[in-house]
């Protein structure tokens, strides 16, 4: 246990910290409270570690809710 511990230190020593940045947040895509919701969080989270709006995302969505168009 303490070798993977020092191994993680060596290799990955901001780890913890990126973690303890890292939030997952449920959306309901038909929903604009949903998006009011996400938006909060977001501004909450930028006051509480001073991000500045320096934000990175990934969102992901059911093929479902996007509309494919043809191209020629």
């Amino acid at each position: 246990m303490t070798e993977d511990k020092d191994m993680k230190q060596t290799y990955f020593p901001h780890f913890d910290a990126f973690l303890k940045r890292l939030f997952y947040k449920q959306q309901d895509a038909n929903s604009k409270d949903s998006y009011q919701k996400f938006l909060e969080m977001s501004l909450e989270l930028d006051d509480k570690f001073d991000l500045k709006e320096n934000r990175l995302f990934y969102l992901a969505m059911s093929p479902k809710f996007l509309e494919l168009q043809q191209t020629t």
